[in-house]
């Protein structure tokens, strides 16, 4: 056997390393306490008063003086042009917003399956409501559960599922 694999050696030299580390930590320990800090003797409760400059407004004038204003007068005149141009938007279809997110999985004689859960008919779908025009809460609404068809309206919009080979579209 080796003598440098023998478990002795191997604790020597960890032994060896953790007194050398001691020891330089200690040679540091003593080189901070030799430092010259000095304590304060007495603490001073008055703070000075901090000097502030007086900050004063600053007029600026433009470089050409005009002494009359073009196009003072009336704001719409302004902005006459632009509310010619303003377009009348169309009220979004939400029944076609919706469709992506409605799945009907089955129907029964008074209701269908919708993303999981039994609508009757006529019954609100508060699972798809949405936000509308101007803020309000746009709640769809089943209107007909039959074999050939399932209708929900959608603030006023029809959206209708018909059965076909993998399932209702």
């Amino acid at each position: 056997m080796n003598l440098l694999q023998s478990g002795f050696m191997r604790t020597l030299a960890c032994v060896a390393a953790a007194t050398g580390i001691w020891l330089i930590a200690a040679a540091a320990n003593n080189s901070l306490d030799r430092l010259p800090v000095h304590q304060a003797a007495q603490v001073d409760q008055a703070s000075s008063p901090m000097v502030v400059k007086a900050i004063f407004p600053v007029w600026v004038e433009s470089a050409v003086g005009n002494s009359e204003r073009e196009g003072q007068g009336d704001i719409d005149l302004a902005f006459g042009k632009r509310n010619e141009q303003k377009e009348e938007l169309a009220r979004p279809n939400y029944a076609e917003i919706l469709r992506p997110s409605v799945r009907v999985a089955g129907i029964s004689s008074n209701g269908a399956f919708v993303n999981g859960q039994f609508y009757s008919v006529g019954s609100r779908i508060l699972a798809l409501a949405t936000v509308g025009e101007g803020g309000d809460s746009v709640v769809p609404r089943l209107i007909a559960a039959r074999s050939d068809r399932v209708v929900i309206d959608v603030a006023g919009d029809a959206l209708v599922f018909l059965p076909g080979a993998n399932g209702w579209h």
